[in-house]
């Protein structure tokens, strides 16, 4: 019984001291790209900046220097950072959005719009031009859509959570159909990045952070859309989510 309580008072201890990390990252991060963003918004409209930012001083350090989570990156050979992508991730946990700043990549993700309303977690990514969505809704589905395109067309690449919401126990749910009609229609090659021990993390429908835990990222080759017609994305979906099945670890 000492036993438990003790483990239980680890992962409290755990808990406050992660987010109370998160919470002044954060907090240091917006009022840094507040501070690149006044003179030198007018020379980068794509807010490459700000992406730079949040990924050295929010992603990279809460990755690399949280005493309790090793993140471990296995990236692909084939990756080519200057090309366009159209990023998909499986999702399991709030801590996903850590992990793709790994990637060393720019990108705009497409967001829950409800996450632009926090206090600086949300300013930073309206600075940084990410993409709200808000589920459900026809219109806000429509104009994510059509902003996703802009951007790939402007050279950027988007990186969307095909599952569309994170997985209760780290197993792969069904895709949705935007990523890969996205990617046709734009003719951008789709770059998997598989996400491993996240769900360990923190669970979805909880606030109490996991104790020691491991994280995979993995990358796996570019997946080329040339020779897809639009006819054909239910095609293309079915190839990405049976690469997917081969990489993540069911319960």
């Amino acid at each position: 019984m000492f036993g438990e309580f003790l483990k239980k008072t680890e992962k409290y201890a755990i808990t406050i001291f992660v987010w109370i990390y998160v919470s002044l990252l954060t907090v240091l991060t917006n009022f840094t790209i507040l501070l690149s963003f006044l003179p030198f918004s007018i020379f980068d409209p794509q807010r490459r900046i700000a992406h730079t930012i949040i990924t050295l001083l929010w992603g990279k350090v809460l990755g690399k220097f949280n005493p309790f989570w090793k993140l471990r990156l296995k990236p692909s050979s084939s990756t080519d950072p200057k090309q366009t992508y159209v990023i998909v991730c499986n999702h399991t946990s709030l801590a996903d959005i850590i992990c793709i700043y790994n990637l060393n990549l720019q990108f705009k993700w497409i967001a829950k719009e409800s996450l632009f309303k926090v206090p600086f977690l949300g300013w930073c990514m309206s600075l940084a031009k990410y993409i709200p969505l808000e589920r459900g809704k026809t219109s806000s589905i429509r104009t994510s859509y059509e902003k996703s395109k802009w951007w790939l067309n402007q050279g950027m690449s988007v990186l969307i959570f095909p599952e569309g919401t994170r997985s209760k126990d780290g197993s792969l749910g069904d895709f949705k159909n935007g990523a890969f009609k996205l990617a046709i229609e734009c003719q951008r090659p789709i770059l998997p990045v598989v996400l491993k021990g996240n769900e360990k993390v923190i669970a979805k429908g909880k606030s109490t952070v996991a104790g020691r835990t491991e994280t995979l990222i993995k990358v796996l080759p570019p997946v080329e859309t040339r020779g897809f017609g639009l006819g054909d994305f239910q095609a293309l979906k079915k190839k990405i989510h049976d690469l997917y099945k081969s990489e993540v670890s069911f319960r």
